[in-house]
């Protein structure tokens, strides 16, 4: 006897998003000619998906993919009579795509502001999940070896939502500075997705440098006066 094994499609690819009527993919497996028999058996490594056999039919469902990458797998069908006959099933599922982005990625103030304070614009595209971020953290260093000081409040922000998009949200984000008191510091304000808290935008900072030179201060020589 000849064996014989195929499928309906050797290729499938599934939406990153799956809720939970979602009906999965279907394919027909033919062993021996018959598209009805269950002279075959499966074999994978993919943790991701579930495969549910019905005769000659195959309905597989994976779980959603709320990863930043796309999901890569396979499945061996063997003809049970014989393990040298084979086909593959390659399987694909898309990625949510989680990201921040700005514009501009670096903004620059005066060392000493005016009096109203100085105040820049940023825009920002988040995509993925909720489509929002928040303010993860501005680190000041010291521009000598690098070093990470503290948390620091030399800013204000402040920001609103300007657009809502299928794919991604937009924001206005508006960052005033209060100045700074030394030449050896450099800042990054840090911002993260709110459903991914790997994904992070860094918002470069820098000031114009600051006057060191120092004045001459002229007084008169101290007078000492035994009789007030």
């Amino acid at each position: 006897m000849t064996y014989s094994i195929s499928l309906s499609t050797n290729d499938i690819t599934f939406p990153a998003t799956i809720t939970s009527d979602y009906a999965g993919i279907t394919i027909t497996v033919t062993t021996n000619n018959n598209e009805d028999s269950d002279c075959y058996y499966i074999m994978t490594d993919i943790d991701w998906a579930t495969f549910e056999r019905n005769g000659g039919t195959v309905r597989i469902i994976p779980t959603s993919n709320v990863s930043n990458f796309m999901r890569e797998g396979y499945a061996v069908f063997y003809n049970k009579g014989d393990n040298n006959v084979f086909a593959t099933l390659n399987i694909t599922q898309d990625y949510i795509e989680y990201s921040i982005t700005t514009n501009p990625e670096e903004i620059r103030f005066q060392s000493i502001p005016t009096e109203e304070f100085e105040e820049r614009e940023i825009e920002v595209t988040v995509r993925g999940g909720r489509k929002s971020f928040y303010v993860n953290t501005i680190n000041e260093y010291t521009k000598t070896d690098n070093t990470r000081l503290s948390y620091d409040k030399a800013f204000h922000i402040r920001y609103e939502r300007t657009n809502i998009g299928n794919k991604e949200n937009t924001y206005k984000m508006y960052v005033k500075s209060y100045g700074i008191i030394t030449v050896d510091t450099k800042y990054e304000i840090v911002l993260s997705h709110s459903d991914r808290r790997d994904v992070q935008e860094k918002i470069k900072v820098e000031f114009d440098d600051i006057d060191t030179e120092v004045p001459v201060i002229e007084h008169k020589g101290f007078l000492y006066c035994e009789n007030l």
